[in-house]
C-alpha cells in the first residue's frame, strides 16, 4: 500500500511541475489528507463509546433491553381487521387439523397396540425353543426374582416379554440378553445322520465343526419363582451306574464294578456290537424287499389293460 502510494506521489509531483504550478501548494494539500486523525477526534469518539455503554447499562438495570428498537407502528382500519380474520383462520385450521391428528392416533393405538405392552402381541410359535436355566452357581444363594433362558438369537427382547407374558402369565420388570458361541458339529445331511445312528447307535460328530449362537436371557420378575431343587446323590447314583452298563463302553472307570453289581457278563457286553450288525442287516433286507415291491408295483401299471 506504501509503495503504490509513493509512486502515486511521484507521478503528481511530476505533472505538476510540467504544469508550472508550485510543489509547495501540492505538498501542503497533501499533507492535510493524508495524515492522522487529531487527539480530540479520538477523544471524542472514546467518550461517545462510553455515552452509549452507559446508557446500555442504564436501560438493562430498568428492565428492559441492551437493544434500542423502534417499535412497528399498528395496523388501522381494514388492514387490521384483515389481519385479524387471516390469523382467526390459521388458527382454526390447525385445531382441526390436531383434532384429526388425534382421532386417528387413538384409532391406531385401539387396533394396533402398543409393542411394548407385556402380552398384547401375537405370538406365532413355530421352531421355538426357550430352555430355563438355573440362575444361581455354585455356593452362591438362589434369587427368586430373576429367571435366566437360553434361545435362539433370531428372538429379540420384546418377543421374549410378549412370549412370557402371553404362554406362562410372566410380568417382566426389566431383560438383558448376550449372546453366546459354541463350536459344536453341525450335521451336513439328515440321510447321513440317520445312516450313522443305524451304525453306530451313537450321535453324529463327522459333521462340519461349525460356530453354534445361542441367547442368553436374563429377565427379573415381579413374582418370586422358585426352581426346583436339585435332586440328591441317592436318586441319581443308580442311574449313573445303569447307564455306564447300558453304554458299553470299555474306557469307563466304574464299568466292572456296576457290571458285578447289575450281574452282566463280559460275554454279554461283547455281543451287543454282534446284535447291532444282525439288526443293521435286517434292516438292509427289510429296505430291499421295500424296493423290490415297488418295483413290481410300477410294472404292473405300466402293463396295457386287456
Amino acid at each position: 500500500m506504501s509503495a503504490r502510494l509513493c509512486s502515486c506521489m511521484r507521478g503528481l509531483q511530476l505533472s505538476v511541475s510540467r504544469l508550472g504550478l508550485s510543489l509547495a501548494a501540492t505538498r501542503r494539500g497533501l499533507a492535510t489528507h493524508a495524515e492522522a486523525p487529531s487527539e480530540g477526534a479520538k477523544r471524542a469518539a472514546k467518550e461517545q463509546r462510553a455515552q452509549d455503554r452507559l446508557r446500555k447499562l442504564k436501560r438493562f438495570e430498568q428492565g428492559g433491553s441492551t437493544f434500542s428498537y423502534k417499535p412497528m407502528a399498528k395496523p388501522k382500519g381494514a388492514h387490521r381487521q384483515a389481519l385479524l380474520e387471516a390469523r382467526r383462520n390459521k388458527i382454526a385450521k390447525l385445531q382441526r387439523l390436531h383434532a384429526e391428528r388425534r382421532k386417528e392416533k387413538k384409532d391406531a393405538t385401539t387396533m394396533i397396540p402398543d409393542k411394548w405392552l407385556q402380552g398384547t402381541r401375537e405370538i406365532y410359535l413355530p421352531n421355538l425353543s426357550l430352555v430355563m436355566l438355573r440362575n444361581n452357581p455354585l455356593q452362591r444363594p438362589y434369587d427368586p426374582y430373576t429367571a435366566t433362558f437360553r434361545c435362539a438369537p433370531t428372538l429379540t427382547k420384546i418377543d421374549i416379554v410378549n412370549y412370557l407374558a402371553a404362554v406362562y402369565k410372566l410380568e417382566v420388570t426389566s431383560i438383558r440378553t448376550m449372546i453366546e458361541s459354541n463350536a459344536r458339529h453341525v450335521i451336513r445331511d439328515r440321510v447321513q445322520a440317520k445312516m450313522a445312528r443305524r451304525m453306530s447307535m451313537q450321535p453324529y460328530r463327522e459333521g462340519k465343526l461349525r460356530n453354534v449362537r445361542s441367547k442368553k436371557v436374563i429377565v427379573s420378575l415381579k413374582q418370586p419363582f422358585w426352581y426346583p431343587a436339585p435332586r440328591s446323590d441317592d436318586f441319581m447314583r443308580p442311574r449313573f451306574q445303569t447307564r455306564q452298563v447300558d453304554s458299553g463302553d470299555p474306557n469307563r472307570p466304574n464299568l466292572a464294578g456296576a457290571r458285578s453289581q447289575a450281574g452282566v457278563s463280559q460275554a454279554e457286553s461283547q455281543n451287543k456290537r454282534t446284535y447291532l450288525k444282525r439288526v443293521q442287516k435286517r434292516w438292509a433286507e427289510e429296505d430291499k424287499n421295500v424296493r423290490s415291491f415297488i418295483e413290481r408295483a410300477k410294472s404292473v401299471r405300466s402293463e396295457p389293460d386287456v
